[in-house]
C-alpha cells in the first residue's frame, strides 16, 4: 500500500475550504473531509486502520458502506 499524505481539503480544493473546524453539531476539532477529495473518480477505495484494509464504496444509491 502507498502511504501518501492527503493534503487537507482546503488546499486539495479551495472550493470545498470550511470557515471553521468544526462539523455538523458545532464541535470543534474534528477534521472534516469531503468525500470527492478523497475518491476523485472511483466508486470503491480501500482504506488502512492498524494494518487492516476496509473497503469503502458508494452504492448505485449513493448510499456508503464500509466493510472489513
Amino acid at each position: 500500500m502507498n502511504n501518501t499524505t492527503l493534503p487537507s481539503p482546503a488546499e486539495a480544493n479551495p472550493a470545498h475550504a470550511h470557515a471553521g473546524p468544526s462539523d455538523a453539531k458545532g464541535q470543534a476539532g474534528i477534521r472534516e473531509l469531503d468525500l470527492r477529495d478523497v475518491m476523485g473518480d472511483a466508486r470503491e477505495i480501500v482504506l488502512v486502520h492498524n494494518g487492516e484494509p476496509y473497503r469503502l464504496r458508494i452504492t448505485a444509491r449513493g448510499k456508503l458502506i464500509l466493510t472489513k
